[in-house]
């Protein structure tokens, strides 16, 4: 029977001729991520079991990023747990602060062509998803989970069945792959990708969005309680990740007439810049229909929003212009890479002028770890991706989730309100060139 493309995958990586959803399967996991947030609990189920350590040191990563510069004594204290297990383990892949190929490990992972298209990537971050826009299946799992797959290298699965979306048409010049994400948060809720993949289709991700585009897309299918987010790889993912040894025709590849528990289409010309409002993912509208409330602070970064992309765009809306008196702007880089990037382009220029405060690649204020965290009241535009009571800081703070353009327009006014074409300029990369 046709089978989807996350069907495919996870019947490859289980050693099975197909696999429909709901089956549950063992499957071998190719790639592992872990953190500092949550791999010392790992750490402590690994050695609880009788084997002599990781499967295999090449194949598991070690990333921290969530609380790095440490903050407090606690953070240093995880940070060297962590950076003790992987040198005692001899792993291959540390990525540590301060390298050049250090940052938020979801973008990290994909900048150093970590990730193969077509198998299962597993991660103790719930994020681990935004690997999907390289065209396998990747699913944040639990710290218990973590430690047996440090230890044997596979992992039980319930085959989720998939929620198509058909995005087609070129964008408008303001709509992001933010815009089309949000857009969706709203229409699925916090639960109706529920044990699902949402798997993005259509012209406007196939031929008009970038790789980069593409990672935004699928991040946050979490959001929506899906286990995973994917697209089909193409030229730009084999570009992308250099990995011209692999052919297409190879890869998995979703059949036509295969089933969806739902599919859903948007005509993207329609849309207008989004912004979810506190305190939730879910709770999306079109900007204009809730401008207005006074802002105190925007932050741009995260693996969400803290790509060489997302800079690009808000520095379009920042360049030659000062942020408002008595709003805070965070620029924060989701990778050391993208840093050098802005650092190296006329975008530094451009936030700094712009009255910008720079912080080193890390997952920071997005969790309320550091660089950032928001008081009482505090009212911020951001381009991460969860704004729930808390997250960033005080229970009394207030977060909008929006596009790089619609944080850079808050910036300038000082107000939740809706970017315009006019608001964009354009800017000089430098020698690294465009997104």
């Amino acid at each position: 029977m046709p089978s989807t493309i996350t069907e495919k995958i996870l019947a490859r990586a289980a050693g099975l001729a197909s696999v429909k959803p709901g089956d549950e399967v063992w499957a071998k996991v190719e790639t592992v991520l872990a953190h500092d947030a949550t791999t010392t609990k790992a750490v402590e189920v690994l050695r609880s079991l009788p084997v002599e350590g990781v499967f295999d040191r090449d194949r598991v990563i070690m990333m921290p990023d969530h609380f790095v510069p440490a903050k407090d004594i606690k953070s240093a204290q995880i940070y060297k747990e962590v950076m003790d297990f992987a040198r005692a383990e001899g792993l291959t892949h540390v990525h540590d602060l301060g390298d050049e190929n250090h940052g938020v490990a979801h973008l990290v992972i994909a900048e150093e062509k970590h990730l193969v298209p077509g198998t299962v990537l597993v991660g103790g971050d719930s994020h681990t998803c935004m690997g999907g826009a390289f065209g396998l299946f990747a699913a944040g799992i639990g710290s218990t989970e973590l430690g047996n797959v440090f230890a044997t290298g596979d992992l039980w699965f319930r085959v989720p069945a998939s929620i198509r979306l058909d995005i087609e048409g070129e964008p408008p010049p303001l709509v992001t792959a933010k815009d089309v994400v949000l857009w969706s948060m709203g229409l699925l809720g916090g639960d109706g990708g529920l044990w699902k993949a949402m798997e993005w289709r259509g012209s406007t991700v196939e031929t008009h969005f970038s790789i980069e585009s593409r990672m935004t897309l699928c991040n946050m299918a979490i959001e929506a309680g899906a286990t995973s987010g994917i697209c089909h790889p193409d030229r730009k993912t084999l570009d992308y990740l250099d990995r011209h040894d692999l052919n297409l025709d190879d890869l998995p590849a979703g059949d036509p007439g295969a089933a969806y528990d739902s599919v859903h289409r948007l005509d993207v010309k329609k849309l207008k810049p989004q912004v979810a409002i506190p305190n939730s993912p879910n709770d999306v509208h079109d900007v204009e229909h809730v401008s207005g409330e006074k802002v105190d602070q925007v932050y741009i970064g995260s693996c969400t929003g803290g790509k060489w992309e997302d800079f690009v765009m808000a520095a379009r809306v920042l360049k030659g212009r000062k942020k408002a008196k008595g709003v805070r702007l965070m620029i924060v880089p989701a990778s050391k890479k993208t840093a050098n990037r802005i650092f190296t382009s006329e975008l530094y220029a451009i936030f700094r002028d712009a009255g910008a405060v720079f912080s080193p690649p890390t997952c920071g204020a997005c969790l309320g770890g550091y660089m950032g965290v928001l008081g009482p009241g505090d009212v911020a535009v951001t381009t991460t991706n969860r704004n729930f009571r808390g997250r960033m800081g005080s229970p009394d703070a207030r977060i909008y989730l929006a596009s790089p353009y619609t944080a850079a327009k808050a910036a300038l006014t000082g107000r939740v309100e809706a970017p315009e074409e006019s608001d964009l300029r354009e800017v000089e990369v430098g020698v690294n060139g465009g997104p």
